[in-house]
Parts: C-alpha cells; sequence; structure tokens
C-alpha cells in the first residue's frame, strides 16, 4: 500500500486536515532523524584528538645559560616531554653536570626528574647518585639518595631522605642532607653515622 493510498483513507475518514497534519510530522521526523545521523560524532577524530606532550625530544643534550650568558649547567636524558598548561617538563634518566672555577665538578643521575618554575628548580626523583669529581685531590665522593631538589641558579641541592656517602676511605648515613655545589661543601641533618679507614702505608 502506497503513502498517497494511505492518505487517501486518513482522509475519506478523518478529513483533509488530519493527513496534512500527518505528512507534516511525517517531514519532521525525516528530517530530524537525517540531522542526528549527520552531526554524530566521529570515534576515530577523537581517539586522534587524545592528550599528549606538545613537544619531546629523544637523546638530547643542552647547555643552560643566565642571563649574562654565562653557563649554569649542562643537562643530559633520554626523552623529555613537555606538556602546556602544566609549565613542567619531564625527563627520563636524567644527568646534570656541574662545572667548577676550584677545578672540581658535580655530577647528578636520577631515574626521573621535573623542571618547573621557568628552570629555577629540578625535582630529582627515584633513586638518584651525586658524584663529585676534584681534579686537585684527585679523589671521588660518591653520594645516593632519593627525592633530591637541585636548585641550579644557587647550584645548590637538598633531600630529606635517607643518605649513603662513599669515599675511597669513609662512609657516611644520615637522614637529610644539603650540598653546595660552588663550595663542595656538606651538611648532614640528622642520625649521622661515620666510618674511616686508615689508607694503606
Amino acid at each position: 500500500m502506497t503513502l498517497r493510498h494511505t492518505l487517501s483513507g486518513i482522509t475519506s475518514r478523518y478529513g483533509y486536515r488530519t493527513p496534512l497534519l500527518l505528512a507534516v510530522l511525517i517531514v519532521l521526523a525525516v528530517i530530524s532523524a537525517w540531522a542526528q545521523w549527520y552531526n554524530k560524532p566521529d570515534s576515530t577524530a577523537v581517539k586522534k584528538t587524545s592528550p599528549g606532550p606538545d613537544y619531546y625530544l629523544k637523546n638530547f643534550t643542552i647547555t643552560t645559560t643566565g642571563t649574562e650568558g654565562s653557563p649554569r649547567y649542562l643537562i643530559k636524558s633520554s626523552y623529555m616531554e613537555y606538556m602546556a598548561g602544566q609549565e613542567t617538563i619531564t625527563l627520563l634518566q636524567p644527568q646534570l653536570l656541574f662545572h667548577n672555577e676550584n677545578d672540581s665538578s658535580w655530577t647528578i643521575t636520577g631515574e626521573q626528574a621535573r623542571i618547573t618554575e621557568q628552570g629555577e628548580q629540578v625535582v630529582m626523583e627515584g633513586k638518584v647518585v651525586l658524584e663529585q669529581h676534584s681534579k686537585v685531590s684527585k679523589e671521588t665522593l660518591w653520594i645516593e639518595t632519593a627525592d633530591l631538589l637541585v636548585l641550579p641558579v644557587l647550584k645548590r641541592a637538598e633531600t630529606a631522605a635517607e643518605v649513603a656517602m662513599k669515599t675511597d676511605y669513609s662512609t657516611i648515613n644520615a637522614i637529610g642532607l644539603r650540598v653546595d655545589l660552588t663550595q663542595d661543601k656538606l651538611n648532614f641533618l640528622h642520625q649521622t653515622r661515620g666510618k674511616y679507614y686508615a689508607p694503606p702505608p
């Protein structure tokens, strides 16, 4: 049975206004269904716009400098990413290198790091190792800790975690540490215990 015969039957039974109203309703229903289909979101487009870093780098080395152009420190990492809005740079397997005028250098490595405050703070996370090398004494100082806060502008570092320090002839364990990287000064905060081994004759 065609739409025309259906409307004719309705007309003969209910009059002319009813089929006209029914025809209008059918047209509106078709338009509504088409609009819903046309505006249906594309699932593939949603997947393509999933959140991710605004930019990233792999296996890089960067020398950071101050406003006067003098180098602050050298930073290496296997991976770096930055996301807009968070103003935080995340690094994997980071390594910071500081050189001092007294012919000593500090190398700080960690599992992960976050750079905040426009580079004024570097939070080293996970297992963190500090190594200090001196060309004068020809000794190496080795420190292991966790969650170290590094202030590159001031060339200082600090932690409230457990600290284990080793040199060629001594070991020190403590809770908390502050380091002045320019003066090679260490300040153990709590529960400091040390051992000294006499060098061979």
